[in-house]
């Protein structure tokens, strides 16, 4: 766990700047819920939504509990696989690539430890702090909405930030392998975002569409899908199934890419 605590105060400024930016967006938002609660508050939100925002919504708002649990799906939860992705891609990119962009990969596969240690404990620093970062919006989002004097479904949305978490280090995964086979800093990061970003807008768009849900799950993001998560309680299955997998494959393969990098 040495290696993972060094990769985590490697990146404590990353994360103390991105964990900033992200608890300021929940409150900004949780700091306008009670607006919807408000005497025709809710029927405004509905106007608003448009045609195609309800097709997102799943076609039929009325199945949410509450105005609130709309109001947090359309406002926070629906992007944050998007929102934290760039993190992690800018994270687990640091795990081999900018290594070799700094000149310090030699130090690292010079090592006495095995290299698919390295690369699986640098890999965990990246899932640890991603978690930080959901379990802080998460207690603000808390937070937030008690001293907002509104309620949410507060266990349906961490149902929805562990999805938000499984896709993400699904992505992560990705990434990994890139970090490994590219020498290249920029270039991961460019192919790293461009899966992220592009995935995220491909199935944004496929959902407002009202294309059939499997062909969004094909592109994970539909898997982190908060609607279904929030206005029905179902447990995210299949995006922690994903994820696992997906983390699984990632650290496998390049584990075994990474063994047979010679020095510089």
């Amino acid at each position: 766990m040495i290696i993972t605590r060094q990769f985590l105060r490697l990146q404590r400024t990353a994360l103390l700047i991105w964990g900033t930016l992200l608890v300021l967006m929940v409150l900004a938002v949780t700091g306008t819920a009670p607006a919807v609660t408000a005497e025709g508050g809710f029927e405004r939100l509905l106007q608003s939504l448009g045609p195609v925002l309800q097709q997102m919504a799943g076609g039929d708002i009325a199945r949410f509990a509450s105005p609130i649990d709309l109001f947090i799906t359309l406002k926070l939860l629906g992007f944050l696989p998007a929102i934290v992705g760039v993190y992690v891609v800018l994270a687990t990119g640091a795990v081999v690539a900018r290594e070799h962009a700094r000149g310090t990969l030699d130090f690292l596969l010079s090592l006495p430890v095995d290299r698919g240690t390295v690369l699986r404990q640098r890999f965990l620093g990246v899932g640890v702090g991603v978690a930080l970062l959901y379990v802080s919006m998460w207690l603000c989002l808390v937070g937030g909405l008690q001293a907002a004097g509104v309620t949410g479904s507060y266990g349906r949305y961490a149902a929805a930030f562990l999805a938000a978490y499984a896709v993400n280090m699904a992505q992560g995964s990705v990434v990994l392998l890139l970090s490994v086979a590219l020498r290249e800093y920029v270039q991961v990061v460019r192919w790293g975002l461009a899966l992220v970003l592009g995935s995220f807008l491909l199935a944004l768009a496929m959902q407002a569409a009202g294309v059939l849900a499997a062909l969004r799950y094909l592109l994970l993001v539909g898997l982190a899908d908060p609607f279904p998560v929030v206005a029905e309680g179902r447990f995210p299955w299949a995006a922690v199934l994903a994820g696992a997998t997906g983390v699984a494959l990632g650290l496998g393969w390049g584990g075994r890419l990474f063994a047979r990098r010679e020095l510089q």
